[in-house]
């Protein structure tokens, strides 16, 4: 192994040391001053990690933060809006998907993120189908048909491949 690959793997075991002690002092402490800002904006940017036992850790520890204080729902639904990174998107509809039921703002961010998202996995349509109450209601769902766009893109491709291109070439050749 290089020396590169010691120091991505050290690097990495530090930030999950730090993401546990970080999970263990905000869940055994219940004084004001927990430092929840730290734990939420460490925990969500640790989520863009593409080390699945980090991003794992960075859920729990988002959703310690979440569960202790409704406030941070509003933070959590403001950053899905503000970072484009797919695993930070996907670790908020999670943890928003684990918190109390029938909340009012979850319930909005959900029903505008399936009429706007057109890159929801089916973990995530899953996770918000079923926190709606009903597992498979996302069947019912009115999303974009991908399926149109692309047989919008293949016919396109088609009539480039089998109308212009040999139009091109007999004008080619008439030409030399």
């Amino acid at each position: 192994m290089t020396i590169v690959h010691y120091c991505g793997y050290y690097f990495q075991n530090g930030i999950k040391n730090r993401l546990k002690n970080v999970l263990y002092f905000t869940t055994l402490n219940d004084r004001e001053d927990r430092r929840d800002d730290e734990a939420f904006y460490f925990g969500l940017l640790c989520c863009a990690a593409p080390n699945k036992d980090v991003r794992c850790l960075a859920m729990k520890l988002l959703y310690e933060v979440v569960s202790k204080n409704e406030g941070y729902v509003n933070r959590l639904i403001i950053e899905y809006e503000r970072i484009f990174d797919f695993y930070i998107q996907e670790a908020i509809i999670y943890v928003l998907s684990q918190i109390k039921k029938d909340n009012g703002k979850i319930l909005d961010f959900y029903n505008k993120i399936i009429e706007t998202q057109d890159n929801l996995t089916a973990k995530s349509i899953r996770r918000i189908s079923t926190y709606f109450g009903n597992p498979y209601s996302y069947i019912k769902w009115n999303r974009k048909n991908l399926l149109v766009m692309v047989d919008g893109i293949v016919k396109i491709i088609h009539c480039v491949l089998c109308v212009h291109i040999p139009i091109l070439l007999k004008t080619s050749q008439t030409i030399l």
